[in-house]
């Protein structure tokens, strides 16, 4: 691994040789945008060590050898390229046979530097001295009142921290945290850009919520809401983090999982994974557990218990969580229950907090459907409500609708408006290529050869033994069209590729500034030993393991074995996913993007946001979105605004999102859940677990119930 104390200055030396010298000459000084116009390019390493002795002094030498080593930067021919800048190139030059011309017709590429928070932002606490920090800390007296508490809170927060690599907090996210504290209005937005922080905030003032409700003596519950379930999963992790530090000060809270997904008491098998998720602290598997008579979680590797993990549906029904995740479908079905033996409608009751992640993913009928329970549950409890998102378009306005109040009684907590203050130091690369593919080809079957090529490089890495393994995520809408893909990299696979790339054409092998050619990515050493496996076996067969799925239809135990390998950065080099992934979690390896197909500036953010958010990758990512042969999406490539569109740096989203609050449908539906809520409340049955209506007369009785109570729901919705 590259040392920690040298990686600013190696991300700095790497976003420069890109900027500086890369781009420069690929374009011919030609841009922005900039088109492909000398890709058999090269850089010579004096070149290099002049531009990084500009920027970083007298660690030139040491951070070229460090990117070296690591595999950022490669050797080609007589001089170097970055890896990314690289990959940009031969992306362009796909083909399926050396003669041929390639599959990309216009290759045209744009390159962003954005701000994004690094750890050496990431330094405020709670203290006397400086503004941002006294401010924190007279909030966090405010709040609780009592000033054991606060000491307790604030060690808890650095521990917290400091598991996430950080001793502070930045002033985006201390100024978030302040007003969450001491504001009086019940409904917040957070909006910020990916990679800015934003679960933090709103994880520690859950914990501050609980605490403080626990010195009161009143019960109060907290609410997440995720649009997938990898975002659900992958949240439970981090909060049983979290937990596991607020039990070690001596305030233990429960924590429940509830989505299709979770067992019941009579599926609970000990020793089963648990849902993917790591310990937090050795990174083992968390795997069931029993401990007496509850159902809960512990670490098959260092033994640690979680025991306030509430694992199955009944264990939930019995300790009633202090924190559930879940998404929308089970959050209605929870709220229309009664059953003592499972989260029920009385569990609401007692909520005080309810977080919306990812709230731009509720548009139109989505939006009206989760309007109509937020509002149920506003009703039945008056919880302080949380909009999280980095892409909301008029996100008030938006937050109004949804919630259904005022615009008087919403808090807005701006990335933009809390940071112009604040330098910030931290930056990521983007690289954005937009490629048209040529008629006469198959966009598929060009996502299918960059597949191959990217599991090779992680291939390549690997036997090599480099710092770095880059991951790469294809996103393709289609589930048909994805495994079409996923079938075709198979075949390509045994068909012997990428043979051709590493040994050339008839006796020819072309040098290593062709497009077409890979061999470079490896040391002479370990490309005679592949020349050997493909002439034992005629193929790489450990390149078919190294990529997988991510979509609905894949099985939950293998999803979580590919968010795993994702998370660790080992044994997978490619996912083909659908929208699974375009959300929220951070992969600390991925750094190539290909997107098939020219989605909305939003779902591009979201995309290209996956990759390039960690130290590991050096924050930068290389994002390409290729066209699928259709011409309304070749028209795009040319409108002349699309790059300030897809533009990642922070920025306010134009328009609006539709929230269908005035659907018929979604009225009449809104009436029916809010009935069988009113008839949950009082123990009347609903049907919605245990056994369904048997008998005609069951049915009429049960309909007769919920037409009875509309008239006193109307109001709810």
């Amino acid at each position: 691994m590259i040392p920690h104390n040298v990686i600013p200055q190696v991300q700095n030396a790497y976003h420069n040789l890109i900027l500086n010298l890369e781009v420069p000459e690929i374009s011919k000084g030609l841009g922005p945008p900039y088109s492909i116009r000398n890709p058999e390019y090269e850089i010579p390493k004096e070149k290099i060590i002049r531009l990084f002795e500009r920027h970083i002094g007298t660690k030139a030498e040491e951070v070229f050898n460090i990117l070296t080593r690591a595999g950022f930067l490669v050797k080609i021919k007589n001089g170097y390229r970055s890896l990314h800048m690289d990959v940009l190139v031969r992306s362009a030059m796909i083909r399926t046979y050396w003669p041929y011309e390639p599959y990309i017709l216009s290759p045209r590429f744009n390159v962003y530097l954005t701000p994004l928070p690094s750890k050496e932002d990431r330094t405020i606490k709670p203290s006397t001295t400086g503004n941002l920090s006294e401010r924190l800390l007279k909030a966090l007296n405010a709040f609780f009142g009592d000033l054991n508490l606060v000491k307790i809170f604030i060690e808890i927060m650095k521990d917290y921290l400091y598991t996430h690599g950080t001793w502070g907090l930045d002033a985006f996210q201390v100024r978030s945290l302040i007003n969450l504290l001491l504001s009086e209005k019940r409904v917040h937005v957070i909006t910020a850009p990916t990679g800015t922080g934003k679960t933090i905030i709103f994880s520690l003032y859950l914990l501050a919520k609980l605490i403080r409700s626990r010195l009161k003596n009143k019960p109060e519950r907290v609410v997440l809401v995720y649009p997938r379930k990898v975002l659900s999963v992958d949240q439970a992790g981090r909060l049983i983090r979290l937990l596991e530090i607020s039990r070690k000060h001596g305030y233990v809270f429960t924590l429940g999982l509830r989505d299709g997904t979770t067992p019941k008491d009579k599926e609970f098998v000990i020793g089963r994974i648990y849902r993917g998720i790591k310990c937090p602290f050795c990174k083992g598997d968390l795997v069931n557990h029993r401990v007496k008579d509850t159902n809960t979680v512990k670490c098959s590797n260092c033994e640690r218990i979680y025991d306030f993990v509430c694992a199955t549906r009944e264990e939930m029904g019995r300790r009633r969580p202090d924190i559930l995740v879940t998404n929308m479908w089970a959050l209605e079905a929870r709220l229309v229950d009664s059953a003592i033996k499972d989260i029920n409608v009385h569990f609401f009751s007692e909520t005080g907090l309810l977080i919306i992640d990812e709230a731009h993913e509720y548009h139109g009928l989505s939006a009206g459907l989760i309007s109509v329970l937020l509002k149920i549950i506003s009703k039945i409890s008056s919880p302080t409500i949380i909009l999280s998102s980095a892409t909301i378009p008029s996100p008030v306005d938006f937050a109004s609708k949804l919630v259904g109040t005022n615009i008087q009684d919403i808090h807005h907590h701006d990335f933009f408006e809390y940071s112009k203050d604040s330098e910030i130091r931290g930056k990521r690369l983007v690289i954005l290529g937009l490629y048209d593919i040529n008629p006469k080809y198959s966009w598929s079957t060009y996502t299918q050869l960059w597949a191959v090529m990217m599991a090779f490089i992680y291939y390549s890495y690997m036997l090599d033994n480099r710092d770095f393994k880059p991951q790469s995520i294809v996103f393709v809408n289609n589930i048909k069209e994805l495994r079409r893909i996923a079938r075709g990299y198979e075949e390509n696979i045994s068909l012997g590729e990428p043979r051709d790339h590493l040994f050339g054409h008839e006796g020819y092998r072309p040098p290593p500034t062709d497009g077409f050619m890979y061999y470079h990515y490896l040391t002479s050493q370990t490309l005679n030993l592949i020349r050997h496996k493909f002439d034992l076996e005629g193929n790489l067969p450990e390149l078919r393991e190294l990529v997988d799925e991510m979509h609905s239809q894949v099985p939950s135990d293998k999803r979580s074995r590919v968010i795993s390998a994702l998370k660790s950065g080992k044994d997978l080099a490619v996912v083909l996913s659908t929208s699974s992934l375009e959300l929220g979690v951070d992969y600390d390896n991925v750094s190539f993007i290909l997107n098939s197909g020219v989605e909305s500036p939003i779902v591009m953010a979201q995309r290209i946001g996956r990759g390039g958010r960690n130290d590991n990758c050096l924050k930068t990512v290389l994002g390409i979105i290729v066209t699928r042969n259709i011409p309304q999406e070749a028209f795009v490539l040319y409108d002349l605004s699309v790059w300030d569109k897809l533009n990642p740096a922070p920025k306010k989203f134009e328009g609006t999102l539709p929230v269908a609050t005035g659907n018929p449908q979604i009225i009449k539906r809104g009436y029916l859940t809010a009935a069988m809520v009113k008839m949950a409340k009082m123990g009347e049955k609903t049907y919605a677990s245990g056994l369904g209506i048997s008998t005609n007369n069951l049915l009429k009785q049960y309909l007769n119930a919920i037409a009875s109570k509309i008239p006193k729901v109307v109001e709810w919705i």
